[in-house]
């Protein structure tokens, strides 16, 4: 036997003692304690993780073809071995990020959780290769061979992923946070479009699909309730209001500035952070108009959302550092919310 070859031993060995590692980054990554691994210096992060994420795809590949039975021992142990240590700089990188003041934490946090469930699909990729009878002849126990295969299309799809996630940066990740609050936006002007038809009625259906909850004998000591009219007025103002909101979001999205390089992550965080918040103020508002509050309950609400607005654009403005170009049409759009 020579130096280079491999027994079957031996790389159940290795399968075991990569999967305990990956199993103590899955901790680290799970409790985000970065800071005790030591990182290498790199010129450019985003490159870097880049290419590894490459490298962990391109290897999977290879240790699924070696893998194939009779199991190729040698191949399959240099593969192993080559993509464990692509696992151990990844691990390295997320580090860096974490150091990086750039970086947000929304963007932080949503990367390393990507980077865990990769590590938690390779763990049980592992534990796949390990139930393998390395001599079994092609064909024979086509069930494990099939798993092993589906794990490897999932461990593509999350390198895949992931990689778009660092290709795209903090402004990817919140301009598709907006996105998110925009699907929102355009769901309770949905409902509330169905309040607005008949308040009376959408009042008495139980909107919320509370009615069972509710004994029969509360239903019936409660008084039914008018709609206040001037409540109906202000709901349909707002409605209209919303689909400004709306918009505010939409344009937002292309008044982020261009280069992130120019931003800091902390002042990302707070973008994200209140227009998040102005999301759940609009969901209050709308619920303000099913559970029929006061006049003043939902005004209040309202009041809420047009300084929170006007908060975003004094944000956005800042990230653009007044740039007119950018900016623009910031004035013009709280003009028309504002009448």
């Amino acid at each position: 036997m020579s130096v280079s070859e491999r027994n079957e031993e031996e790389l159940r060995s290795l399968l075991t003692s990569f999967s305990e590692g990956l199993s103590l980054y899955q901790q680290v990554l799970a409790a985000k304690n970065l800071s005790e691994i030591k990182s290498p210096k790199v010129d450019n992060l985003k490159d870097e993780t880049i290419k590894i994420l490459k490298l962990i795809y391109a290897h999977t590949t290879k240790i699924g073809i070696a893998f194939r039975p009779p199991v190729a021992v040698n191949a399959a142990y240099s593969q192993v071995k080559e993509v464990s240590q692509f696992f151990l700089l990844l691990i390295s990188t997320m580090s860096l990020y974490e150091q990086d003041s750039s970086y947000s934490n929304f963007y932080t946090t949503e990367l390393i959780e990507q980077v865990r469930k990769l590590v938690s699909t390779y763990i049980s990729f592992l534990a796949e290769l390990q139930k393998l009878e390395f001599d079994e002849k092609k064909g024979e126990n086509e069930e494990t061979v099939d798993s092993r295969l589906v794990s490897i299309g999932i461990i593509w799809d999350q390198c895949t992923t992931t990689e778009v996630l660092v290709t795209e940066g903090n402004l990817g990740l919140l301009k598709k946070n907006i996105k998110q609050s925009i699907k929102i936006i355009e769901d309770a002007l949905d409902e509330f479009g169905e309040w607005l038809e008949d308040p009376q009625k959408y009042d008495e259906a139980d909107p919320f699909g509370l009615g069972d909850v509710a004994s029969e004998d509360e239903g019936s000591q409660k008084e039914e309730e008018e709609v206040d009219p001037s409540l109906v007025l202000l709901g349909k103002r707002w409605k209209e209001k919303l689909k400004l909101v709306k918009l505010l979001l939409s344009s937002l999205i292309k008044s982020l500035p261009d280069n992130e390089e120019r931003i800091e992550g902390k002042d990302l965080d707070i973008f994200d952070k209140e227009q998040k918040y102005l999301i759940e103020q609009v969901d209050e508002l709308v619920a303000g108009f099913f559970l029929n509050l006061s006049l003043y309950e939902v005004e209040k609400i309202a009041r809420i959302i047009e300084k929170q607005s006007g908060h975003l654009i004094d944000l956005v403005t800042n990230l653009n550092e007044n740039d007119e170009k950018k900016v623009k049409w910031l004035n013009i759009w709280m003009e028309r919310f504002s009448t």
